[in-house]
């Protein structure tokens, strides 16, 4: 176990709320991050990083979410993605699919205002707000055609939004991240790799973008322990060809 995190841990410091919430969204993100966590079947940690037991690791998992989700850009991200969804949706889908987008977006500040946080338990925010999955689906179809025309901070806007509205789905939160580090935020876009990492571990693609990350904000002692994490992956995985490629390159800047 990381000596850091352990004396944290000991001084209770690791699983604090470092700011108390008190607004409906954020209550409501956070009882929906408690009981998809809870509800979730932790897989054995392929890196062996951290040896907490499943209660710590449920712990951690809850506070790296509930840290990833209140990033100082989340607001402008959220609102941004709602703005433009609204004003360009036309452009990007079906005259069927952006009506239903509007007709749900249209109540969805009234009910989350509203929202009974109750409402949460083993279901998660896309359901209590009411957005359908071809709505879900709508939003990640404008966002890879966004990051197709390398506007990286509407895809990180739209990314953002779906993390929230679906915060146990990892690979949201990779593409968040991917998103980010495009656009140049490698604090942002180590967080979210992280984020996606913790929640599924054999997340190579997480761990060696966070690795590259790290490289660029020149913290290469960070940087190996991603390597090293990915590289303990591959040897009790069956890894895609793409990732076992980009491996050695990883490993050369590291040590550049």
């Amino acid at each position: 176990m990381d000596p850091q995190y352990l004396q944290a841990m000991m001084h209770g410091e690791i699983f604090q709320k470092k700011n108390e919430v008190t607004d409906p969204l954020g209550l409501a993100i956070d009882k929906q991050i408690d009981s998809e966590v809870d509800a979730m079947e932790l897989e054995e940690d392929p890196t062996h990083k951290n040896m907490l037991s499943p209660k710590l690791r449920r712990k951690k998992i809850k506070m790296e979410l509930k840290d990833a989700v209140r990033m100082d850009e989340l607001s402008q991200l959220l609102e941004s993605a709602v703005k433009l969804l609204m004003s360009e949706g036309p452009s990007y889908l079906s005259e069927k699919a952006y009506r239903l987008l509007v007709s749900e977006f249209s109540t969805i500040q009234h009910k989350i205002k509203n929202i009974n946080l109750e409402q949460l338990n083993n279901v998660n925010m896309s359901s209590v707000v009411e957005i359908s999955d071809e709505s879900l689906n709508a939003i990640a179809d404008v966002a890879a055609e966004k990051y197709s025309k390398e506007l990286y901070l509407d895809c990180l806007s739209l990314y953002t939004l779906l993390s929230v509205l679906n915060s146990e789905q990892s690979e949201y939160w990779f593409r968040l991240a991917i998103a980010a580090q495009k656009f140049g935020n490698l604090d942002l876009a180590t967080r979210a790799y992280t984020t996606a990492a913790t929640l599924d571990p054999k997340h190579i693609g997480a761990r060696l973008f966070a690795a590259e990350c790290y490289i660029q904000r020149n913290l290469l002692t960070e940087a190996k322990a991603e390597f090293n994490a990915a590289e303990e992956i591959v040897r009790n995985n069956e890894i895609e060809k793409k990732w076992l490629d980009l491996l050695p390159l990883i490993k050369s800047l590291i040590q550049q």
